[in-house]
């Protein structure tokens, strides 16, 4: 009971990063990577480096384990960081270049606290195939602006349209890595008229696309390094160990792996086309009229583009479209086999525009 309230007045006194300190709990130095492997209590939060040629590195607060190109092949190092003076500094050096690492501090047995320092086991998976992916399934919304409408009768373009698009890319590296070509259709609405876009997309990836790259992985940790008494660590099946000397850390191991990178900026251009069809409106469809040859509907576009944050997508483009609308003729000269009231005249509207495209994009 007294150690209890002792405990809570010395954390009511100290500030919490002293009373950590007090209790044990060890910090992690600003400078460290990787908690120094062995530590006992706080004073262990700096230790030396002892190599197998007996030179020593002082004050060294972390280390880790990391892969190097040696003369064309990955080698085991060690990323050692250490004080200098009051700044920090790190060195990279080959794992079998280290024997041990020591604290100054008294252990329980009343000696200094040793860690000795051994590669790792280095295993081959037998599951190295990454996918990159080639198709994608895109889910925009668009904002466009095409121009004021100028016509007497009001028959043109209602300056701003909007509206939505799916494209689907499903034929994978069929044309090159940088060049795919998706199908997909939508709908926007310009001056309360609904229409609907079906069209082809083509697209370039300028840089920045999919890659595999390898990669290795340390299991459970690049920070860890067996201590005297610690069990050994197996992997499953998918694994085959590669026999390598006989003094190595069997509390850690290591495996390549292939893994899809693709960089952040990854811009593309694009070309579109296609036909467009018109929903229920009045003036819709090219009959009756005077001039039902003179109907037709199609889009032309040309832009550059942007995915961003693994599945968000942005483009910004110009888009040419030739629309229709039918309207009463009034200056059509009456015949007296047909109503007068039937005669209308098709419409045609060209538009110039600027179209914006943000949405959802997922790849496979």
């Amino acid at each position: 009971m007294y150690l209890k309230l002792l405990i809570v007045f010395i954390s009511l006194v100290f500030p919490l990063g002293v009373t950590g300190q007090l209790f044990g709990q060890q910090p992690k130095s600003k400078c460290a990577d990787c908690i120094l492997p062995g530590t006992k209590n706080i004073r262990d939060t700096i230790m030396d480096i002892q190599f197998r040629d007996k030179t020593i590195l002082p004050n060294c607060v972390s280390i880790k384990r990391e892969m190097i190109e040696v003369n064309g092949t990955q080698k085991q190092a060690l990323r050692l960081r250490y004080l200098q003076g009051k700044s920090c500094a790190d060195t990279v050096v080959m794992a079998h270049q280290v024997e041990f690492i020591t604290t100054g501090s008294l252990a329980l047995d009343g000696n200094p606290f040793t860690v000795p320092i051994l590669p790792a086991r280095e295993f081959i998976s037998s599951n190295t195939t990454a996918e990159i992916p080639s198709s994608y399934l895109e889910l925009t919304g668009n904002l466009g602006y095409g121009g004021s409408d100028e016509s007497n009768r009001k028959i043109g373009f209602g300056s701003i349209f909007y509206g939505g698009e799916v494209l689907v890319a499903p034929f994978g590296s069929l044309l090159g890595k940088k060049l795919s070509l998706a199908l997909g259709g939508g709908l926007f609405l310009e001056s309360g008229r609904m229409r609907f876009p079906v069209l082809a997309h083509l697209r370039y990836s300028l840089f920045g696309e999919a890659r595999t790259e390898s990669k290795y992985e340390f299991t459970p940790s690049p920070c860890q390094f067996g201590k005297s008494g610690d069990s050994p660590l197996q992997p499953n099946s998918d694994f085959k160990e590669v026999q390598t000397s006989s003094d190595v850390d069997s509390t850690v191991y290591y495996y390549r792996k292939l893994s899809v990178v693709q960089d952040k900026l990854r811009p593309f251009i694009y070309v579109e086309g296609g036909l467009i069809f018109n929903g229920k409106f009045d003036g819709s469809g090219a009959n009756p009229s005077i001039n039902p040859d003179d109907y037709n509907q199609f889009m032309l576009g040309v832009g550059l583009g942007l995915p961003f944050g693994n599945i968000f997508t942005a483009s910004l483009g110009y888009r040419y479209m030739r629309l229709n609308l039918r309207t009463p003729c009034l200056t059509c000269p009456p015949q007296s086999t047909v109503n007068p009231d039937e005669y209308f005249v098709v419409n045609t509207n060209k538009v110039h525009s600027i179209i914006l495209k943000l949405g959802l994009r997922f790849d496979w």
